[in-house]
């Protein structure tokens, strides 16, 4: 087909050369077209032998054709049409182009014909489909058999290990009732025989006894309570393992009884009605420890006394019988002090090991061990109401716990060791404190503030402080032989007591007031106990005991017996040593792989200082320079250096490690050079629960987990199954230990920052580099210090912290920076509240975040089996924080006490609105007043303390009979949660108030969600606990709205199904129609009962061998995974002719970039998942999403479309970004996406820092704009004729401006006009990353 053109003369050129430039297209066209009418005829050709055949090969070729022609049909329309056009513009502009359009004519004829041929062909099609849909009908069959046969067979898996989980319980509490039986036997036969003896020796000795005294009269009558104290001895004697010493007959076990009836009024002193002091025989002494007894106290109802001692154990003994009642183990070093609580439900002990320990006493178990002190732990009470403990160290501080959570909430620091508190009663909240200065010193529990200063009131070091019953006084006992009472409001002191012959005993002798406040007891060195009168301090009695020292006394308020308690030394025994904070039923882990080395990171820390001239470092600092390759080699700068680092560990996700583990096999490496985990979580679909769909994710994803599988299993790897769990609350549970350096495939791998760990999310190249030992290369952050002080209360939450600071520093803050946590706020925080911080901190850019070790990392640590980790970590504390006068370059102050709960949203997580204020924005913005769905879990608030708190809202809401109005969806962090959470109850009440247990894994977080409750993509509100709501992200519906919050009020306002509700000022309704108001959340942070493991068949051995037999297959052609090709190499010198395929405006996160949701399963398949590439991005040019014009068809077209057309032509093309391109997800299909289509270069105003690494690893070179502003003049259609600079740079050559930062790169811009202009452009490369470039990815220079 021949297409002529004749063109007239004319005056006007302008029009002259239009016309000739119609007729130049024209040609081009027609060129075409007869490309097309040839394709035609040999596709016409193969049909017409195809059907010939009619075999069922020729079926399948014939299907194919006829896609061929379908493509080529639609081409020769759009070609038609351009035909027609341009016919028609050259008829109106000269009559000789007239004939033009009979050849367009006749050329319609012949595709006519074509369509003919198509229609014949397309019956054909219809056929072959039929038979398809018939064979896929019975295929469906045959997979919903086996998804019911499936489904049964984990019905009665699970059945079957509740089965054997209940028997298991059974046989425990079996063995523990033939204990306690035996116990009671024993009990009963000592009680029996001691009461006997007590009879008859009491009948023999009562006279003689009585009268051989002078201070205890039989006529006289004491107005007086019950009082107990123990005598101490010289040091023992030294023993050896096998040849245990008998006690000397002068440290013997004493038994004082003091029987009175109510004292009467008027003046008694000097006056004792019954006294019955029985010496016991040697042979007869009570043997109370193995060790020197240091203290004692009585229980508040008087029944029980407890003793400390340098046996490292505290003792629990029955007063009445003398009987031991129980032994408790966990102190490491002497005990120093021990108390009971105002209800006896829980005993309190400090000691040398400098922690305090908290043990529930009708189980003996540990419910905390209290951790934070540097010094011995000397003093430990409780506070009235039971829900405090106030300790104090000879470290010089004063620390205020938690009981409920275990962790400090206070901390005070005092000048002076301190020796002794107590709290004052008459306004709870003055602590008083006794100190080794002589001080006595007056805190406000509240603040934290020393509020009055007494010195001079003693000569020595005060031993003991006590108060009355109302706190208005409290009395001092000291080294200089004097007690005194003071006024606590006047602070005078009232009465002074004294005494010829008192002497105090030791460092740690305590002395009291009886129960009325009339009386002080004290003990002397010399084993006498002396009575004052608290009103004039007058000695009212003396009495011997023995010679021994009296360490400590105390008054019985019941109707028991008092005792009294010696220092004995007695024979040695074999302690079993128990440390947990909470009691726990996991095993103790093989911690080999777990613990850093602490040892060589301190060596290391130690070479880097000396280059630093030993200045004061931040904790990010000295973990990152500890794990320097070369810690001599270099001189660290922030924000300048590249460090070069040996990470500890590897963490990567089923959807990201496909590509990892790609390209991990193309290194020719046997095994991983660190250790790693692979955790499968974001291929499951959260749909109708837990159980339905992770049997349709696993058998949806077989392939997928079977690949993995294998690959773990080939290079020593550990697997975690599908149920596992969410890889962050795994890797918190498991793997993440202070000072700890971790790479994670995953943006939100900074979670194990709550446990004191540097883990930083990266690319799968990123992995395969500390996998396959090739040093780490990051920029040396900046750092920006994060003060907290107060404490969280009421309904706010750690959760709050980070949506406060995500609106103060914008999702694009903390880009290049470390955010490090300190202050005297992080004691209050539970680790995995610190988790939740850290988390969410990449939200905001951050490199990563991290806390200090503090204790309740260690109580973490012991509650999950990691015991030896934490006693690492706390030998190594000082390498574990902040050097001391460490500076940061930014510092924010949060004061958890005064702030309030937060709601961000929507579509970004930086839009921050106090709860006080969310339900005006609502009106403001016109949104309906209505949650549709509420969401609590994933990786960032799916910890046993968020589904406790959230437990506790429930409970509220069914005792009212009430459910949530919204659907309600719950996802447990990990198997361990969910077993745990599922044994103690709080899965059975949040299913009652309407909750929907899913799958342990990431669900609808990250878009794996199947909604039923939506029939149009109606606008809707969504509130979640999750860390991020970009546009379309949970459930591809662009007009959903996520609103992020706390698991807390995400559950409050479910329950009130209202976007306006605020749980501090708005009642809720119950069943009945009367209004309540829900009560703040609360919980614990860790089980009481500690933690069962659940299935343990989803879980890895501690440590995974290699096993090089295993053969890795990938099917060529399998649809889900795909063989990696080294990609070309970089450019040698200057780019040209780089077409601008698209200017993005605004946000282009990596969901934009790469979607996830549907698309995850093409995560190991490049060329499939490469069909979504910037298919959220919105053209700047046209205002359209995946929309852009192809410059040389005209047509429009889809993103990846039009880049797929550009690189068959051989035209390179880039993107030019708005600011903080590449935010979100550590996903390096963005980068891979991008490379593998033929982009080459990326301009942007600002990058975020994960996919900026992750395209420089591609060998994708991004560039920012040096002026902003520079952005404007670009547009998508533009053409780079050329750079200037890149030359420089590939040959490793000085460029232009270059700085320690980077270096200036130049670009020649055209304009489809012919105008032309330049752009400054910057670039952030290493050395090494030039080399990368230089190559075409990080992977081909690491092969070289």
């Amino acid at each position: 087909m021949e297409l002529v053109a004749h063109i007239v003369f004319c005056s006007d050129n302008a029009l002259l050369l239009k016309l000739a430039s119609y007729v130049e297209q024209n040609m081009a066209l027609q060129a075409r077209a007869q490309t097309y009418e040839e394709l035609h005829d040999k596709l016409t050709y193969e049909v017409t032998t195809l059907r010939k055949q009619g075999s069922l090969c020729s079926q399948k070729r014939t299907l194919e054709l006829e896609g061929e022609i379908e493509t080529m049909k639609e081409e020769q329309g759009r070609l038609y049409k351009t035909l027609a056009t341009n016919a028609q513009r050259l008829v109106e502009q000269n009559y000789t182009l007239a004939s033009q359009e009979t050849t367009l004519q006749e050329n319609q004829s012949e595709i006519q014909k074509l369509i003919e041929v198509n229609k014949v062909l397309a019956g054909k099609n219809h056929e072959v489909r039929d038979l398809i849909d018939e064979k896929d009908g019975a295929i469906q069959v045959l997979q919903d058999e086996l998804a019911t046969t499936q489904l049964e067979v984990t019905k009665l898996d699970e059945a079957a290990r509740k089965l054997k989980l209940e028997n298991e319980t059974l046989a425990a509490r079996s063995r523990q009732l033939e204990t306690e039986n035996a116990e009671l036997l024993e009990w009963r036969k000592r009680a029996t025989g001691e009461a006997d003896r007590k009879k008859a020796l009491m009948e023999a000795t009562e006279e003689d006894h009585r009268y051989s005294n002078p201070l205890l009269s039989p006529a006289l009558t004491p107005s007086m309570g019950r009082a107990f104290s123990f005598p101490a001895v010289a040091p023992p004697p030294v023993v050896t393992p096998t040849h245990a010493s008998a006690p000397s007959s002068s440290s013997s076990y004493t038994h004082c009884s003091y029987d009175s009836e109510s004292p009467p009024r008027g003046n008694w002193r000097g006056s004792w009605t019954s006294v019955s002091v029985i010496p016991l025989k040697s042979n007869k002494k009570m043997v109370a420890h193995d060790s020197e007894i240091n203290t004692m106290a009585i229980s508040t109802n008087g029944s029980m006394f407890a003793t400390g001692s340098n046996d490292k154990t505290v003792k629990v003994w029955d007063v009445l019988t003398r009987s031991l009642k129980s032994t408790l183990h966990g102190c490491l070093q002497s005990v120093m002090c021990v108390a009971f609580n105002s209800t006896d439900e829980y005993i309190l002990a400090g000691s040398n090991d400098n922690a305090a320990r908290l043990w529930h006493l009708a189980t003996g178990r540990a419910k905390h061990t209290l951790t934070g002190h540097t010094g011995k732990v000397f003093a430990a009470r409780f506070n009235p109401d039971s829900n405090k403990v106030i300790t104090g160290s000879h470290d010089r501080s004063i620390k205020i716990w938690d009981v409920h959570r275990g962790y400090c909430v206070r901390s005070m620091f005092p000048p002076s060791s301190v020796n002794d508190v107590c709290l004052l009663d008459y306004d709870g909240s003055t602590i008083a404190s006794g100190h080794m200065d002589c001080g006595l010193r007056f805190w406000d529990s509240r603040s934290g503030n020393c509020v009055h200063e007494v010195t001079g009131i003693h000569q020595e070091q005060i031993t003991s402080v006590s108060p009355t019953s109302d706190g208005f006084q409290v009395l001092t006992n000291s080294r200089d032989n004097t007690l005194r009472i003071m006024d606590v409001r006047t602070y005078k002191t009232q009465v002074v007591l004294q005494a010829e012959g008192y002497k105090t005993g030791t460092n740690w002798s305590r002395a009291c007031f009886s129960p009325d406040d009339q009386f002080v007891l004290a003990g002397s060195a010399d084993g006498k106990l002396f009575y004052w009168s608290a009103t004039d301090g007058v000695l009212e009695k003396t009495a011997q005991d023995q010679k021994s020292p009296i360490v400590g006394v105390a008054w019985s308020h019941g109707t028991a017996p008092l005792a009294r308690t010696a220092r004995v030394n007695t024979s040695t025994f074999n302690m079993h040593r128990r440390a947990l904070a909470t009691a726990s039923t996991r095993p103790v882990k093989n911690c080999t792989t777990i613990t850093p080395p602490y040892a060589k990171l301190v060596s290391n820390l130690e070479k880097v200082k000396r280059v630093l001239d030993h200045r004061p470092l931040t904790l990010s600092e000295k973990i990152l320079y500890s794990h320097l390759t070369e810690p001599e080699g270099v001189k660290p700068i922030r924000g300048q250096t590249y460090l070069k680092l040996s990470p500890d560990r590897v963490a990567m996700q089923d959807a990201s490690a496909q590509m990892a583990i790609l390209q991990f096999m193309l290194a020719g490496m046997p095994t991983t050079a660190v250790p790693s985990s692979i955790h499968c979580d974001h291929l499951i679909v959260g749909h109708k629960g837990a159980e339905s769909d992770l049997v349709a994710s696993i058998e949806n994803n077989k392939e997928i987990f079977n690949f993995l599988q294998s690959a773990a299993e080939k290079y020593g790897m550990s697997f975690w199954k599908p149920g596992s769990g969410i890889i962050h609350q795994i890797v918190l549970e498991n793997y993440a230990a202070p000072g700890l350096l971790m790479l994670g495939t995953d943006s939100h791998t900074p979670n194990a920052g709550g446990l004191g760990a540097i883990a930083i999310g990266v690319g799968g190249a990123d992995a395969v580099d500390a996998m396959a030992n090739i040093p780490w290369e990051l920029k040396a952050p900046e750092t920006i210090g994060i003060k907290l002080t107060g404490q969280l209360n009421g309904w706010t939450s750690p959760k709050d912290v980070i949506l406060h600071l995500a609106g103060k520093l914008t999702v694009r803050g903390g880009t290049g920076h470390i955010i490090e946590y300190f202050g005297p706020g992080i004691e209050t925080l539970s680790c995995t509240g610190m988790g939740t911080i850290c988390n969410m901190g990449a939200e905001v850019g951050a490199t990563t975040s991290l806390f200090p070790f503090v204790n309740s990392m260690s109580a973490y640590l012991h509650a999950t089996g990691r015991g030896s980790v934490a006693e690492a970590a706390r030998q190594h504390a000082q390498f574990l924080r902040a050097d001391e006068g460490a500076v940061y370059d930014k510092v924010i102050e949060v004061n958890l006490s005064t702030l309030e709960p937060h709601i961000n949203g929507p579509f970004t997580p930086d839009l921050a609105t106090p709860l006080s204020k969310f339900a005006e924005v609502v009106k403001k913005n016109g949104w309906k007043d209505e949650v549709k769905v509420g969401l609590i879990g994933s990786c960032t608030n799916s910890s046993y303390e968020d589904m406790d708190r959230v437990t506790s809202l429930a409970k509220q809401a069914v005792e009212r009979g009430i459910k949530s109005k919204a659907g309600f969806f719950i996802t447990p962090g990990s198997e361990q949660i969910r077993a745990t959470i599922e044994r103690d109850g709080q899965t059975e009440m949040l299913e009652k108030v309407g909750g929907v247990v899913l799958a342990n894994a990431c669900g609808p977080c990250i878009g794996q969600w199947t909604r039923d409750d939506l029939d149009t993509k109606e606008e809707n509100a969504i509130l979640t606990s999750f860390n991020r709501n970009f546009k379309n992200r949970n459930d591809g519906n662009a007009t959903t709205m996520n609103f992020l919050t706390s698991p807390e009020l995400v559950t409050a306002m479910s329950l009130s199904g209202k976007l306006t509700f605020n749980p501090l000022t708005d009642p809720l309704t119950d069943a009945a129609g009367n209004q309540f108001m829900l009560q703040p959340p609360y919980g614990d942070n860790l089980p009481q009962d500690g933690f069962i493991p659940g299935n343990l068949s989803y879980t890895p051995p501690d440590v995974s061998q290699p096993n090089p037999a295993i053969q890795i297959n990938v099917d060529p052609k399998s649809t889900r995974l795909q063989v990696l090709e080294p990609f070309g190499p970089g450019p040698e010198g200057e780019f040209e002719d780089l077409q601008v395929l698209l200017k993005v405006k605004g946000k282009c996160t990596t969901d934009h970039i790469s979607a996830a949701g549907p698309w995850l399963k093409y995560k190991g398949h490049l060329e499939n998942i490469a069909h979504n590439t910037l298919n959220g991005a919105l053209n700047a040019d046209n205002e359209k999403v995946n929309v852009v014009t192809n410059v040389f068809t005209g047509q429009e077209g889809a993103i990846h479309e039009v880049g797929r057309d550009y690189q068959k032509l051989g035209k390179p093309w880039i993107v030019v970004t708005d600011h903080n391109y590449g935010e979100g997800s550590a996903r390096e299909h963005a980068a891979l996406q991008m490379r593998y289509l033929g982009c080459p270069l990326i301009l942007a105003r600002s990058f975020a820092r994960i996919h900026q690494t992750n395209l420089k690893k591609q060998g994708v070179l991004p560039l920012t704009f040096a002026d902003a502003a520079d952005w404007d003049k670009m547009h998508g259609g533009d053409v780079i004729e050329s750079t200037i600079g890149v030359a420089d740079l590939v040959a490793g050559r000085p460029g232009k401006n270059d700085t320690p930062e980077g270096g200036e790169i130049t670009l020649v811009v055209r304009r489809p006009s012919g105008e032309k202009y330049e752009i400054r452009a910057l670039h952030t490369m290493s050395k090494d990353q030039v080399e990368w470039f230089r190559k075409g990815s990080a992977l081909n220079a690491a092969r070289g």
